[in-house]
């Protein structure tokens, strides 16, 4: 053995003990930060898989070809068609009742499916230089056919399904006697926090606006033209410059018992309002938090108006046919 002054030797083993033990507990604080961004992560997934499933739970489902043309027809733009059909698909074959809307492959061929992976699953984009829009219409009605042969839109069938709740089936349980307090402690605070990552909460701003606005008639006098709108409905949407909430609004008429309606050349035969019948004006820059005022001007304006007794002859003149949306 190599001799050594006294106590140079212990003072060295205490150093690398040392080193050792600071290592390890490097290792371990690295091991449980990994493992808690790992868990993070998966949660965050569920909770993204989750709300996906119930939204598209909550799709209200087309249920003829001739419904599914005429809710197209509605539509302004090509990227809002997709999204109908999208929505359409995925309130099928993405939602809690996919397990109702089977469609085997033998109903809806290759054409359809992937053949990336062995289950052949249904594909929402074609293959080839097809249009989206067209590819993905002639899919919803294959679906829509399936669903009509297997009785599936009959009362009671289709029932909408309550929210999820549960991340995963659960196991088989253990007597309660055979379960320690501080397990079943931990079960119940599992099963609370599964019930929050999976509640879905609707936008709040979008809540408040559709109480404020939805269904409200607006004046206004563009250019010495008299046109009254009516708002319909409150959407999200984002261009080049900032994002929006927006009112879509048509243009009405009297109906001569003292109220308004939407003419019957703005509606399709199932009711809905043609795309190019539609308009609209800005509610909120919310990119800059700036209310848009005009809205409510017009609101005020219609109230003033029907107040002083204006315009009951219905004698108000169609919009223009192609507008800029007001800022």
């Amino acid at each position: 053995m190599r001799r050594t002054k006294d106590g140079v030797s212990g003072a060295v083993s205490a150093k690398l003990r040392e080193y050792q033990e600071a290592d390890e507990a490097a290792s371990e604080k690295h091991r449980k930060a990994h493992r808690s961004a790992l868990l993070s992560e998966s949660e965050r997934l569920a909770k993204q898989r989750a709300q996906k499933q119930n939204k598209n739970s909550e799709v209200v489902l087309i249920k003829s070809a001739a419904d599914l043309d005429d809710a197209l027809e509605a539509v302004r733009t090509k990227g809002k068609k997709k999204d109908l059909l999208s929505a359409q698909f995925d309130g099928r074959v993405g939602s809690q009742r996919s397990d109702l809307f089977v469609y085997p492959e033998a109903v809806i061929g290759m054409e359809f499916r992937s053949s990336h992976f062995s289950s052949h699953k249904l594909r929402k984009a074609p293959a080839g230089d097809e249009d989206e829009v067209n590819y993905l219409a002639r899919l919803v009605k294959a679906m829509i056919a399936h669903d009509l042969s297997q009785l599936r839109y009959l009362p009671g069938v289709l029932v909408a399904p309550e929210v999820q709740t549960e991340i995963a089936r659960e196991l088989p349980v253990i007597d309660p006697g055979h379960v320690c307090a501080y397990s079943a402690k931990l079960k119940a605070d599992e099963k609370k926090r599964a019930a929050t990552l999976m509640a879905v909460e609707d936008d709040a701003d979008l809540l408040d606006l559709e109480a404020k606005y939805k269904g409200k008639l607006l004046y206004e006098n563009d250019e010495g033209q008299d046109i009254t709108w009516q708002v319909t409905e409150i959407v999200h949407g984002k261009n080049s410059e900032f994002e929006y909430w927006e009112a879509v609004v048509v243009a009405v008429e009297r109906d001569g018992v003292g109220g308004w309606r939407v003419p019957e050349s703005s509606t399709t035969a199932g009711g809905r309002v043609h795309g190019d019948k539609a308009d609209g004006f800005y509610l909120k820059d919310i990119t800059h938090d700036i209310s848009c005022s005009d809205v409510d001007d017009m609101i005020q304006a219609h109230k003033e108006r029907d107040e002083a007794g204006g315009d009951q002859t219905g004698t108000d003149e169609g919009p223009p046919a192609k507008r800029r949306r007001s800022g």
